[in-house]
C-alpha cells in the first residue's frame, strides 16, 4: 500500500506501477512485481524522513511545498554506476560502499528480473520527474512521477568538498522543483549553455537557496556539481559562460514566470544566498 505523505504527495515503494513503458531509457522501471526481497515500506520511510527535512526543516522547502498544487508520487530507481550507497553517509551503512543491505537487496532484486542496474534516464536527469504527457498543458492536469533512491546520495555534504547539490535532500528538492513548473505548464526552454535550459535554472536556483540555509556551497551549473566561484553577492551579474547572459538575465524570467514561489524565496531568512531580495525582490 502506497504510504500518503500528504494531500499531494504519496511514496511508493512496490515495483509495480510500470513508469513511462513508451519512453526507452526508463523501461527499466516497467517492473510488473517487487523485486525480491525489496523492502517497499523501508523504502518509503526513508523518502519521507528526507521530505520531513526539506519541507518541515527549511524556509525553502516550505516555499516550495506551497506549490505543488497536483499529485506527486515517488518511486524507487537507481542511477548509472550507482551501484551502492554513499560511503560516507552517515549510519550503520556508511562503514564502505556496497554495505547498505536496502540497495543490496534492490540490485540483487533488479538481477533477478534480468534488468541492468546500471540502465539511465540519459538526459532526463539524476532523480527524475517524468510524466507521459503530449504536452505541458497535459501536465497540469496530471500526476506526476519522481523517481529516486535516497541511499544512492550522501545525507551530509563530505568534509572538505568542493562540490554542491549532490547530497540526497538537495536531489529530491531539485527534482521536485520540476515537477513544480511541469504542474504550472512551464516550458523548459530558453535554452542555456552552462544550466542546459531554464527548467534547470530554475532547479539549481530553489536547490541554492536551500543549501545556502544548510551552510553548504552554491552550485555553478547543470554540468557537474562545482561551486561558484565567484562571491554568493556577485553570483547576480556574473555569467556562467563568456557567451552566455547574465544570471540576473534568467532571475528575471524565473520571477516573472512563478512570482509567488519568488517572492516566498526572497523572504528566507538566510543571508548568504538571496539574489531574488538583492535584485529588490520577485518584481524587482
Amino acid at each position: 500500500m502506497p504510504r500518503v505523505y500528504d494531500g499531494f504527495i504519496t511514496i511508493d515503494g512496490i515495483w509495480h506501477r510500470g513508469l513511462n513503458r513508451e519512453r526507452e531509457p526508463l523501461q527499466w522501471l516497467s517492473l510488473t512485481r517487487p523485486p525480491t526481497a525489496w523492502q517497499a515500506e523501508r523504502y518509503e520511510g526513508d523518502v519521507a524522513a528526507v521530505l520531513d527535512r526539506v519541507f518541515l526543516l527549511s524556509h525553502t522547502g516550505a516555499a516550495l511545498r506551497q506549490s505543488i498544487m497536483r499529485e506527486l508520487v515517488i518511486v524507487p530507481w537507481v542511477e548509472r554506476g550507482k551501484t551502492s550507497v554513499a560511503s560516507h553517509s552517515p549510519g550503520p551503512a556508511s562503514s564502505a560502499p556496497g554495505d547498505a543491505p536496502h540497495l543490496r537487496t534492490l540490485l540483487r532484486g533488479l538481477a533477478t528480473h534480468g534488468v541492468a542496474a546500471g540502465r539511465t534516464a540519459g538526459a532526463i536527469g539524476r532523480g527524475v520527474s517524468v510524466c507521459d504527457c503530449p504536452d505541458l498543458l497535459s501536465c497540469a492536469r496530471s500526476q506526476l512521477t519522481i523517481a529516486y533512491t535516497p541511499e544512492q546520495y550522501p545525507a551530509s555534504p563530505v568534509s572538505g568538498s568542493a562540490t554542491s547539490g549532490n547530497c540526497r535532500d538537495e536531489v529530491l528538492l531539485h527534482e521536485m522543483v520540476h515537477s513544480v513548473r511541469r504542474m504550472a505548464s512551464l516550458a523548459v526552454r530558453p535554452n542555456i549553455a552552462m544550466y542546459d535550459n531554464m527548467d534547470e535554472f530554475a532547479a539549481i536556483l530553489v536547490a541554492n537557496y536551500y543549501s545556502a540555509e544548510q551552510g553548504r556551497g552554491i552550485r555553478n551549473s547543470h554540468h557537474g556539481h562545482a561551486r561558484i566561484s565567484c562571491r554568493p553577492q556577485d553570483w547576480l551579474d556574473a555569467r556562467v559562460s563568456p557567451e552566455e547572459r547574465p544570471n540576473r538575465h534568467y532571475l528575471e524570467l524565473f520571477c516573472r514566470q512563478q512570482a509567488e514561489l519568488a517572492a516566498r524565496l526572497a523572504d528566507s531568512p538566510q543571508t548568504a544566498f538571496n539574489p531574488i531580495r538583492q535584485m529588490g525582490g520577485a518584481g524587482g
